[in-house]
């Protein structure tokens, strides 16, 4: 015999990143985005490439590790 529940569960809503930029309305739902989409306003990239020659710099780890895949000491594509 299944029971039907009396109450229902109140979920609370989801928290919400905004942009707090003059008239730039993105929001998120992770800090993380808002900070990737604060990047875009001041030009930030931390996460920089330590090989040699290379100058390019990312907004994020995620993005740096993939352009690591392909450098040509770890590449197979360089091979």
């Amino acid at each position: 015999m299944f029971l039907a529940a009396s109450k229902s569960l109140a979920l609370a809503p989801p928290q919400r990143f905004i942009c707090s930029f003059p008239y730039c309305s993105p929001n998120y739902n992770k800090a993380w985005k808002l900070d990737a989409h604060l990047c875009k306003h001041t030009g930030e990239r931390l996460f920089v490439c330590d090989q040699e020659g290379c100058a390019k710099a990312f907004v994020s780890d995620y993005h740096l590790s993939r352009h690591a895949l392909f450098t040509p000491e770890k590449s197979p594509l360089y091979s």
